[in-house]
C-alpha cells in the first residue's frame, strides 16, 4: 500500500519537474524570440533603413523598383553630438525633399564651401585645393552619360551647412536635383548613405 503510493508520488514529481522544465524553456525562447525582434526592429530603424527607388532619376545605377539599404548611422551621430555629418562626394544620398517632402536619392557632387559651375556640358567644381576647377570622376560602372547640350549655365556657391546633388540621369529634365528649384541640399535633410541593394537579386551587392 505504501510502496505503489510512493511509487505515484515520485511519478507526479518526476512529470511536474517536466513540465517545469519545460515551461522554464518554453518562457526562455520566448523571451530571446522577443529581445531578437526588438533588437532587428531598433537595429533597422535607426541603423540600416530600407527604401524602395520610385522613377528613373538615378538610370543607370538605379532603376525604378530597385530596393536599397541606407545607412544612416552618421545623421544619427550628427544628432547626437549636435555636428554636421558631410557625406563624402560621389557617395549617393536620401533626403528630405523640402518642396513636397518626399524621399529623393541623388549623388553628392558638390561640398560644403565650395562653387559648383555648369558649362559646356561639364561639372565644374572649386575649392581650396582646386582653385581653377576640377570635373569630378566617379569610375562607375556603367558609366554616367555627359551632360546634354542644352543644359544651362549655372555657377553657385555652397554653405557651409548644405550640399549640391545631382541625379546621375543627367537628360534634360530627368532629375530634380540641384540644377533646378529644390537647390542646394541642407545636411539636416539627410537621412542617410545607400550602402546596399537588396533587390534585384542579380544585383545585389555593395556600393
Amino acid at each position: 500500500m505504501i510502496k505503489p503510493t510512493l511509487r505515484k508520488l515520485s511519478s507526479w514529481k518526476r512529470q511536474i519537474s517536466q513540465r517545469n522544465e519545460f515551461l522554464g524553456a518554453l518562457i526562455h525562447i520566448i523571451i530571446i524570440m522577443i529581445v531578437a525582434l526588438v533588437a532587428i526592429t531598433g537595429f533597422t530603424y535607426f541603423i540600416l533603413q530600407p527604401y524602395q527607388v520610385e522613377g528613373g532619376s538615378m538610370n543607370p545605377t538605379l532603376q525604378s523598383g530597385d530596393r536599397i539599404l541606407v545607412l544612416r548611422l552618421g545623421r544619427i551621430t550628427s544628432d547626437i553630438l549636435g555636428s554636421d555629418h558631410i557625406p563624402k562626394r560621389g557617395e549617393m544620398i536620401v533626403f528630405s525633399s523640402h518642396l513636397d517632402d518626399r524621399k529623393l536619392i541623388k549623388r553628392v557632387i558638390g561640398l560644403p564651401g565650395e562653387e559648383v559651375e555648369i558649362r559646356n556640358k561639364k561639372i565644374i567644381i572649386y575649392n581650396d585645393d582646386f582653385p581653377q576647377g576640377f570635373e569630378p570622376q566617379f569610375n562607375l560602372d556603367p558609366p554616367l552619360l555627359e551632360l546634354s547640350s542644352m543644359e544651362p549655365y549655372l555657377k553657385r556657391s555652397i554653405g557651409q551647412g548644405e550640399l549640391f546633388v545631382v541625379g546621375d540621369n543627367r537628360l534634360p529634365k530627368q532629375s530634380n536635383d540641384s540644377r533646378g528649384e529644390i537647390g542646394n541640399i541642407p545636411l539636416n535633410q539627410i537621412d542617410g548613405t545607400v550602402v546596399w541593394r537588396l533587390w534585384p537579386l542579380t544585383e545585389m551587392g555593395l556600393f
